[in-house]
């Protein structure tokens, strides 16, 4: 079984879990107003049980219906508790199998692009042009092999994110280097919080190389753990005035004019210190680097 499919079965199985616990609150629900009306209907004479005949010494039950009311708000409590925790992790399976299907529909597409390679260094071939073909294979062997060191990485939705951005309209004229020492398979974030890191960085690393020549459109990818922590640094070329540098996290500031900025640094910096882990930025050689470290799952 794939892990699409795997995904999607436990998917469903939460579902289920989710679809018992809501009739489970609902009955509850119920019986406690049951209980309400019951009591009161008594007590004061009105409502629909105001025409029976009073219980004798129905007070001296009162304590037990309020411990059975208690026991049913607290179970009320635990369902919800348990609800949001179920709904929570539906969401981002959910998300999680999205970016499965979207890792394996650019898999596919590039598959497709292969077979457009191959016809056009068989044209140069044919055409008697083998320095040509030779220079093309050359070029498109460099971007595979960047391919290739995507798929190092375990986790769909960060595979996902790196093959989007990298084959980007601007990511298309980027030159990307991959240095993946680990699958990530440790990595605390949850995919939707991975997402939202690496496509931050990696969006505004975009954005920041496009204003320069092709030739100097250059991000770097590098994945690693140590000692417990995570190292995630994307580079991109490029320079920010030395006086902003302590504010690049502040949540509205932002180097470009763009309507909708400054909002996903400050976002990466949130998500980041919420796994007790720490985000920097620094420059030198004319490269700046985001590093963010992160412990690893159980030793943070």
């Amino acid at each position: 079984m794939s892990d699409t499919q795997e995904n999607g079965s436990e998917l469903n199985k939460r579902k289920k879990e989710l679809e018992g616990l809501l009739r489970g609150v609902l009955i509850y629900v119920a019986f406690l107003l049951f209980l309400v009306v019951f009591i009161f209907s008594f007590d004061s004479g009105i409502g629909p049980l105001s025409g029976l005949e009073p219980l004798p010494e129905i007070s001296q039950y009162t304590p037990f219906i309020v411990v059975i009311a208690l026991a049913g708000l607290l179970f009320l409590i635990v369902k919800t508790q348990r609800l949001q925790r179920i709904l929570i992790d539906t969401m981002e399976q959910n998300q999680q199998l999205d970016s499965a299907r979207r890792t394996m529909q650019v898999y596919r597409n590039n598959q497709h692009e292969f077979l457009n390679q191959l016809s056009v260094i068989y044209g140069f071939v044919q055409l008697n042009k083998p320095e040509l073909a030779l220079e093309y294979i050359r070029s498109y062997n460099i971007r595979f092999r960047q391919g290739m060191n995507v798929t190092k990485i375990t986790r769909p939705e960060i595979s996902a994110i790196l093959v989007n951005k990298m084959t980007s309209d601007i990511g298309e004229t980027v030159t990307f280097r991959l240095d993946i020492h680990d699958d990530l398979a440790g990595l605390p974030l949850s995919p939707s919080d991975a997402v939202s890191v690496f496509g931050n960085l990696l969006q505004n690393a975009l954005e920041e190389v496009e204003g320069y020549e092709e030739e100097k459109r250059l991000i770097e990818v590098e994945c690693a753990v140590q000692d417990g922590l995570y190292r995630i640094r994307i580079s991109n070329y490029g320079f920010i005035d030395e006086q902003v540098l302590d504010k690049i996290f502040d949540y509205g500031f932002s180097t470009r004019k763009k309507e909708i900025s400054g909002v996903g640094l400050a976002l990466v910096k949130k998500i980041v210190n919420r796994y007790n882990g720490t985000v920097t930025v620094s420059q030198r050689e004319k490269m700046v680097h985001f590093v963010v470290e992160v412990p690893e799952k159980g030793k943070g």
